[in-house]
């Protein structure tokens, strides 16, 4: 099976909230709570965004951004991290992240 090639181009804005996470981490403690709470809002709503978005590039009945060929290389290994491991751990991650900040 040929793997897909990276892409830079289209929707890509997922990348985004890891890039910024990492670059805020060193004066996380530093950064008010207001702007935390902006930032991880903004951060996932890309993350709603990009999960909508495979969503409705998937051949499925609800289908509706269309490529050539049909976007299913997300069901082979190791592509298949992607939605079980990855998406539900940024959701984790943004979750902890709400409820941190609400008891701070």
């Amino acid at each position: 099976m040929a793997y897909p090639t990276v892409i830079w181009t289209g929707t890509n804005y997922d990348i985004i909230p890891g890039i910024t996470a990492l670059a805020l981490l060193p004066w996380v403690d530093r950064i008010h709570k207001r702007t935390l709470q902006a930032w991880n809002v903004g951060m996932a709503g890309v993350l709603v965004v990009t999960v909508v978005t495979a969503g409705l590039a998937a051949p499925t009945p609800f289908c509706q951004i269309a490529g050539d060929p049909a976007n299913v290389f997300i069901s082979s290994f190791p592509f298949i991290w992607l939605p079980t491991v990855l998406v539900a751990s940024a959701w984790l991650g943004h979750i902890v992240l709400f409820r941190r900040l609400r008891r701070a």
